[in-house]
């Protein structure tokens, strides 16, 4: 689903994988379903994922940063940099931005944290700042004094 991350992709699946095992299973032992190997040429291989990967790039478009908050979520964590601390984005969503701004730039502060990104923006709306509970954007906005052109790096 366009809301899943990480965590609960791995939950949904782990529920479904273990129905089919149980559905699957005495079959296997009885001998009428037969494994298929698969095919090492079809294969592809993954790297492992390290918390160096979980770092915003703010020049991706808007699609992009949305599906790497969720793919990082809650490992390794998807973050930036604001005023030399981390914070980590743990809900975001695509927006629209038709004006021009530097990637990584707050364009907007109404109504939480917006952000330009290489191609539209990403409005902030759950994040965890460094040492803190997780917040909504509004709150990080209203608390930390976020102004409009402040940079995340």
């Amino acid at each position: 689903e366009p809301t899943d991350n990480a965590q609960t992709l791995h939950d949904k699946l782990s529920r479904l994988g273990a129905q089919l095992l149980v559905e699957t299973l005495p079959d296997y032992l009885n001998g009428r379903v037969t494994p298929v190997p698969q095919n090492e040429e079809e294969a592809t291989y993954c790297p492992k994922i390290t918390k160096e990967m979980g770092r915003i790039d703010w020049n991706l478009k808007a699609e992009e940063i949305f599906n790497r908050v969720r793919a990082f979520t809650p490992w390794p964590s998807a973050y930036c940099f604001y005023r030399g601390k981390r914070i980590k984005l743990t809900e975001v969503e695509p927006v629209e931005f038709e004006g021009s701004a530097a990637p990584g730039t707050v364009v907007s502060v109404k109504g939480g944290l917006t952000v330009a990104a290489g191609e539209g923006a990403v409005k902030v709306l759950r994040l965890k700042p460094e040492g803190r509970k997780e917040i909504s954007g509004e709150e990080f906005v209203r608390g930390y004094r976020v102004e409009k052109g402040e940079q995340l790096s």
